[in-house]
């Protein structure tokens, strides 16, 4: 499956809801790295238009 900005957009969010539910430092890392790294997947995708 092909990467859109929409479908990366729609991941980030259900991403960043998951971070609010983590409770520990850790998870909150964890899900922060996931969230950048999608965040440069979306940038990427962008600057090829």
């Amino acid at each position: 499956m092909k990467a859109t900005f929409e479908s990366l957009t729609k991941r980030i969010k259900m991403v960043e809801d998951a971070r609010e539910k983590s409770k520990t430092r850790y998870g909150k890392m964890y899900w922060n790295g996931y969230i950048n790294a999608l965040k440069d997947l979306r940038n990427n995708i962008n600057s090829k238009d």
